[in-house]
């Protein structure tokens, strides 16, 4: 039965790319919202220019020192960002699915430049 489920889940790329899409999206945003409520309860200025940027990844383990509102809208941007990277996933695991290998190799060459540009890009 859960076998099916993803049958048919995989079997078409728009919907189950939209559906990622939305529910990623929406989990960030309410990431990023209860984090910048979080921040303002905090009697922070809430429009000070330029605001603080997302944390890199490996600082989400060092949290001594800085409130959770932060690391809450740091986590909200990061999931945002990884939005066009699960698109790509969800696309190679449906050309795999409908054996369409060709496919599957180019969603592997872009998901590649989407990784090394995360990775090498500043």
């Amino acid at each position: 039965m859960f076998s099916e489920q993803w049958r048919k889940f995989l079997d078409d790329d728009h919907f189950s790319s939209k559906i990622i899409s939305r529910a990623v999206g929406t989990l960030a945003l309410a990431l990023m919202v209860a984090g910048g409520l979080d921040y303002m309860t905090l009697g922070a200025k809430v429009l000070g220019l330029p605001g603080p940027v997302a944390l890199p990844l490996q600082d989400f383990v060092h949290i001594a020192g800085r409130p959770a509102s932060v690391d809450l809208m740091s986590l909200g941007i990061v999931l945002l960002a990884s939005i066009p990277s699960l698109r790509v996933l969800t696309a190679m695991a449906a050309a795999v699915h409908k054996h369409r290998w060709g496919d599957a190799a180019a969603a592997i060459a872009v998901l590649m430049v989407l990784v090394s540009g995360a990775i090498l890009g500043k």
